[in-house]
């Protein structure tokens, strides 16, 4: 893959993966269990195939090329996408088994889910900005800290 095919084989994962999180909101609001399972499924698929693709030579290799400089904010968005795969693993785990019956279980299910799709929300308009910032060399764009207040490393 050549360096100018990166920005729309990114574009198009993020595109993928919104789609795929539009689908997995609608099955949580449907309180369909069996929906819910398998959009959460498709959900880690997309979401493990798009991180490893930004971290082999996704946009990553983009912006340590153009912007050795943004080192410290790669490494943050790095450190994060490990925080989703624990997430997402962890959420995926409690879907089987009284999740059926549990109405309880359900809520807070769904509820943990939405808050890692929030979360990756914000760390994909990071990444986009960041990538923007270091392809167009605006650097008018900052990207925060940490935009959250959770427990640190974990996002669910």
């Amino acid at each position: 893959m050549t360096r100018l095919a990166i920005p729309p084989q990114a574009l198009f994962e993020h595109e993928m993966l919104a789609s795929i999180t539009s689908e997995l909101r609608t099955a949580i609001f449907s309180r369909n269990v069996d929906r819910l399972r398998t959009m959460t499924l498709a959900f880690q698929d997309h979401l493990h195939r798009m991180l490893s693709f930004e971290e082999q030579g996704g946009f990553i290799s983009i912006v340590l090329e153009s912007r050795p400089d943004f080192r410290d904010d790669v490494d943050l968005l790095l450190r994060e996408h490990d925080c989703f795969r624990m997430s997402a693993k962890r959420i995926l785990a409690r879907l089987p088994g009284s999740l059926a019956t549990d109405d309880a279980a359900i809520r807070k299910t769904s509820r943990d889910l939405l808050m890692l799709l929030e979360k990756l929300d914000e760390h994909n308009t990071r990444e986009v900005d960041l990538l923007a910032s270091a392809v167009v060399g605006d650097e008018a764009s900052d990207v925060p800290e940490r935009p959250w207040d959770d427990e640190p490393g974990r996002f669910a």
